[in-house]
C-alpha cells in the first residue's frame, strides 16, 4: 500500500505536548502523530513503526489504540487538530 495516497493528510501538529498532561491514558499523541506524518511523507511502515517506539512506548506513554476518545487534549490543542479521529487512522494504520 502507498501511504501517501490513503485519505489522510499531514497532522499539523507543532509538538508543543499541551496535550500530554491532560490525556488520563497516557497516549503518546506527539509522537504518534510524527510516526504518521513520516509515514505519509516516506510510505516506510517500518520506519514510522520505529519512531512511534522512540517517541511513545520507549518514552512511557501508551499507543495510539489505547485512545479512549474523551476528547480532553482536543481542548488544549492550539491547533484545532482533531485529535480524536487522527489517533483512530494511526491506530489502525500502525498496528
Amino acid at each position: 500500500m502507498n501511504y501517501s495516497e490513503i485519505d489522510i493528510e499531514k497532522i499539523p501538529c507543532i509538538n508543543c505536548g499541551k496535550c500530554l498532561p491532560c490525556c488520563p491514558k497516557r497516549i503518546g499523541i506527539p509522537g504518534s502523530f510524527a510516526a504518521m506524518n513520516y509515514l505519509l511523507e516516506t510510505s516506510d511502515l517500518d520506519g514510522a513503526k520505529q519512531i512511534e517506539k522512540e517517541l511513545v512506548t520507549d518514552k512511557g506513554y501508551k499507543r495510539a489504540g489505547e485512545c479512549i476518545v474523551c476528547g480532553r487534549c482536543e481542548k488544549h490543542c492550539p491547533m484545532g487538530i482533531k485529535i480524536r479521529d487522527r489517533l483512530l487512522d494511526i491506530s489502525n494504520v500502525l498496528k
